[in-house]
């Protein structure tokens, strides 16, 4: 994938601003218990990053999440072999309350849609 083409759901300006890293990358692993990476970052978190989650977080942007994370699924993909079903990680009540849904089960969803891979509601 090149890294230098605007993300779709972004204008160019915007999507140049974005700072990403060389490829993404996984951040933490652990041997023996899977066999891709428990975590993923796919850009740093710096820049315009922070403004958008919090966009997309407190301002009910989901879009802005499902921007952030399509561009990414071919990075992701191999990590998710074997994987039976994505569960995301439940928010708290009162987040839930207060936002009205949960921000890992909207990437969640975008991942398994994107992936063709179910995804539990249990999280959601």
């Amino acid at each position: 994938m090149n890294f230098r083409t605007p993300i779709e759901g972004f204008c160019v300006r915007c999507s140049a601003a974005l700072p990403r890293w060389p490829t993404p990358t996984a951040g933490v692993s652990a041997p023996g218990a899977l066999n891709g990476p428990l975590a993923f970052a796919g850009y740093q978190y710096k820049g315009v990053i922070p403004g958008l989650i919090r966009r997309a977080k407190y301002g009910g942007e989901w879009s802005v999440l499902e921007a952030l994370t399509t561009p990414l699924l071919p990075h992701i993909a191999p990590a998710l072999d074997g994987v039976d079903a994505l569960v995301p990680v439940p928010t708290t009540s009162g987040r839930w309350l207060t936002r009205g849904f949960n921000p890992a089960g909207v990437i969640a969803l975008r991942i398994g849609r994107g992936l063709g891979h179910k995804v539990s509601a249990l999280g959601l």
